[in-house]
């Protein structure tokens, strides 16, 4: 039997947010001020980036409903890091080599620590390790 939980939180557009399946990219407040260029203004392209590199370090829950017990878990294809290629986010981002270069190195050496390209096998794909001990706190 599947449950159906009613939000009340006394404004009607909170609950309807609140029904909404909304997935996807995390971007913590302090990246604003962390993520920045040597102007020192805030890299959105850079955040943009990052935060969808973190995404997909995110575990997978799975739950058995048999035993209730929940797990963790994620799989990149058959690599130990996620990989991307320039073109995979000159596509997804909308932007030029240039821009995804440029906004990678800057991630790089943000307070996240960022690691791309050290000796990884394919030429074409930048596998992208984050270190989350020196992320930038919430």
């Amino acid at each position: 039997m599947e449950k159906t939980i009613t939000i009340t939180s006394g404004n009607p557009i909170v609950d309807q947010v609140a029904t909404m399946n909304l997935t996807g990219n995390i971007i913590p407040e302090s990246w604003y001020h962390t993520i920045i260029n040597e102007n020192g203004k805030t890299n959105t392209l850079a955040i943009l980036i990052l935060a969808d590199i973190i995404y997909w370090y995110r575990p997978t829950e799975e739950r058995d409903e048999t035993t209730l017990s929940v797990s963790y878990s994620k799989k990149f294809h058959d690599e130990d890091y996620l990989q991307r290629s320039y073109e995979q986010l000159m596509e997804k981002f909308n932007i030029s080599k240039r821009q995804a270069r440029d906004a990678l190195i800057l991630a790089r050496f943000s307070t996240f620590d960022l690691i791309t390209g050290a000796g990884h096998a394919s030429p074409s794909k930048v596998p992208l390790k984050p270190h989350p001990q020196t992320s930038p706190s919430n």
